[in-house]
């Protein structure tokens, strides 16, 4: 019988922060099962793994083990050296005539005309070398005289091909006469974005072959498959010279490979006075939307094809719910004319699409906010109040700001009362308050602050925290920048928890890991014989870049070590939401039904892209 070897690599957590993901650790261990059914033998499998812990904190020890006991050869650190090392093994003893399979699953990039894989040791803060080249490997395994004895070799890679200058691949050598028939399926084509599906629907397709299928019908069954999916993959078929790997560069597909719109909205952005940060921020929050995590530093054309990618159709001119959003949100910049008047030029089978895409963000971008700033002194008396109302896209109502002086707490609460009593009797709906202070105001609860017969200002409404100086910062720090673009990366429930120690001098371990949402392990309240060197951590916590933190400011009932029942409420939280951006909700939510983790705690929440605070210096406070 012949022999069938595999190499299946499955990454979830990576040296670099913020791009962990789920899933391929499953998926590689579904591989694994697949193959040995289809007659491998356990001894024949490498499987490379890592995992990130679950909710429960299950790292997959079990199922791990039980491959272990059956012979699979497991390694749980797939860097860069391990599996290259795999890799040089696996024809040790092999007779002639074998076949070959390789998955791989987690993060990918296309770029120096190469596919390339990232192995879980890839970090490009600290070295860029350590990747794949899926492109130069699948022609080296092919050709290479070491590797004779495999005369059938499949690929299923499902990563993202997106495009990037700045990893440099593997230099292989890749000369030699091809001795085997090859074929592989990549997850995206050429700048697409890997979605999810490929591996349900390659694995499934997987495990019906009961023996090695010939590697002539593996496109002619898999593709119809991925098809009614609609999924659109990038494949290499050795024996068909149309599309072998020498034919095609794979990291920088040429003008005349996009669709028409893409170029067409280059040109237009190009000539548009709209500023980079602008298209930036579109483009992030449109993936953020989707429920993508954002990653490296695309320039526009790059932006542009990936949306357009992001289709489910079968004529790819045709444009992308993604690349209508992306386009909405320009058009409602103060310079987004031309992004108007090109969405209004759309032919008539996309306007319910386009009035679809431009009514929900209208609605989102219209949500009103009640912006506070207070004044005080270091012995956390306030002084001064000021309030204005504005929209989640940063523009201002036209309504005059309310401005009071304080003597005390009490009266800091009858002026938040008033303020938005004068915005209700204005007809203004506000969902959400942002108390802006400076770090030693934190402890006071402002969300508990009563509202006649109404119960607690928390209860009714969105209450934050913001830095007051930070929130004029312009530009915003580098160090607040990339705390939010790493949080950015992660959906909600891969965000790691970082607890803020009670001790300052720990302080330097807590910022040794990775970025993640901040928890304090002590209570900072509003009782004046409090320790102040716990509003003094947290200050200092909020200057190295924090931007998203809780604490609670009372010790709840729960029993036992609070801290523990804290981490679980918000691990719960993060698990709960969609998108980030709907965590506060979620907060205010608890405090509705009497969470007393919610009820007695306070959240920072500093957005260095939302600064409608800068214009408080205006002439023109009121206008629209």
């Amino acid at each position: 019988m012949r022999e069938i070897v595999a190499v299946i690599v499955g990454i979830e957590k990576y040296s670099r922060s913020g791009i962990d993901i789920s899933s391929p650790f499953a998926n590689a261990m579904t591989a694994a099962r697949h193959l040995l059914g289809m007659g491998a033998k356990a001894k024949n499998i490498h499987l490379l793994v890592n995992r990130t812990s679950s909710s429960d904190g299950y790292r997959g020890e079990v199922d791990i083990e039980r491959l272990r006991a059956e012979g699979v050869t497991v390694l749980e650190e797939p860097t860069k050296a391990a599996i290259l090392n795999e890799l040089a093994s696996v024809p040790a003893g092999i007779p002639p005539d074998s076949r070959l399979f390789l998955y791989w699953c987690g993060h990918g990039y296309a770029g120096a005309g190469d596919r390339i894989l990232l192995c879980s040791d890839y970090d490009a803060a600290r070295c860029d070398d350590r990747t794949f080249s899926a492109t130069r490997r699948f022609r080296r395994l092919g050709s290479h005289p070491e590797y004779t004895c495999f005369t059938e070799q499949i690929f299923l890679v499902d990563v993202c091909a997106r495009y990037s200058d700045v990893i440099d691949p593997d230099q292989l050598s890749v000369s030699g006469q091809r001795h085997a028939r090859q074929v592989a399926a990549f997850a995206t084509r050429e700048g697409g974005y890997s979605r999810g599906g490929f591996s349900d629907v390659a694995l499934d397709w997987l495990g019906r072959q009961k023996t090695w299928p010939d590697t002539g019908i593996v496109l002619k069954t898999l593709l119809p498959e991925l098809d009614k999916a609609k999924l659109k993959p990038f494949t290499l078929d050795a024996d068909d010279e149309a599309t072998t790997i020498a034919g095609r560069r794979f990291g920088g597909a040429s003008a005349r490979s996009y669709p028409p719109h893409v170029l067409e909205m280059q040109a237009l952005l190009a000539s548009a006075n709209l500023s980079s940060q602008a298209i930036r921020n579109s483009y992030e929050a449109t993936l953020v939307d989707l429920r993508l995590p954002v990653e490296g530093d695309p320039d526009l054309v790059q932006m542009l094809a990936e949306l357009a990618e992001m289709l489910d159709a079968e004529d790819l001119t045709d444009i992308s719910d993604a690349f209508l959003q992306f386009v909405t949100r320009l058009s409602f910049d103060p310079e987004g004319a031309p992004l108007k008047r090109w969405l209004e030029e759309l032919p008539a089978p996309l306007a319910y699409r386009r009035n679809s895409v431009r009514e929900r963000l209208a609605a989102e971008a219209d949500e009103k906010l009640l912006i506070v700033e207070i004044d005080g002194n270091e012995r956390a008396d306030p002084s001064l109040l000021s309030a204005f109302a504005c929209t989640r896209a940063g523009k201002w109502l036209n309504v005059p700001p309310f401005q009071r002086q304080l003597a005390d707490w009490d009266e800091l609460s009858a002026a938040v009362n008033s303020a938005l009593d004068s915005m209700v009797q204005k007809g203004v709906q506000i969902s959400e308050i942002q108390f802006v202070v400076r770090p030693f105001l934190f402890h006071h609860e402002f969300h508990k602050i009563p509202r006649p017969n109404e119960g607690e200002l928390g209860e009714h409404y969105v209450v934050v925290l913001r830095d007051k100086y930070r929130a004029y910062q312009d530009p915003p720090p580098q160090a607040v920048l990339a705390y939010k673009q790493a949080m950015a990366k992660c959906s909600p429930d891969k965000i790691k928890l970082v607890q803020i120690p009670s001790e300052a001098t720990k302080l330097p371990q807590m910022f040794s890991g990775d970025q993640g949402f901040c928890y304090a392990g002590f209570i900072c309240g509003p009782d004046p014989h409090a320790e102040t060197g716990r509003r003094d951590i947290l200050r200092r916590v909020v200057l190295r870049g924090v931007g998203y933190a809780y604490w609670l400011q009372k010790e709840p009932a729960c029993g036992g070590d609070w801290t523990i029942a804290l981490k679980k409420y918000l691990l719960g939280a993060l698990a709960g939401v969609g998108q980030l951006k709907d965590l506060p909700s979620w907060i205010r939510n608890g405090r509705q039904e009497c969470n007393e983790l919610a009820v007695h705690g306070a959240l920072l929440w500093d957005d260095p892209d939302f600064k409608p605070f800068l214009k408080l210096s205006s002439p023109s406070r009121t206008s629209t």
